[in-house]
């Protein structure tokens, strides 16, 4: 029998070209093999106001981890890594 793989989640990371917290969370991801996409939301206005609408909050990284029921976001750099089993 075939070991099933995990799906991975796709996950989204809100950002800035200058932010080194961003940066920092972005190079964690990668060092864990996990696909993301970046948004950077100075040259998104839209994804800005999305993103603040998600977290409530203006300040980046903001990543977005689709989960069920509902998205796990966590919006602060001192928040890695994230709880046992999300990624």
């Amino acid at each position: 029998m075939a070991k099933e793989k995990k799906r991975q989640p796709k996950v989204i990371v809100f950002s800035t070209r200058t932010c080194p917290h961003c940066r920092h969370a972005k190079s964690y991801l990668r060092s864990k093999g996990i696909r993301f996409t970046d948004v950077d939301v100075s040259r998104d206005a839209h994804a800005a106001r999305d993103m603040q609408r998600m977290s409530g909050q203006q300040g980046v990284p903001v990543l977005k981890i689709p989960l069920e029921p509902g998205p796990y976001i966590c919006p602060k750099p001192g928040s890695y890594p994230w709880p046992e089993g999300i990624l």
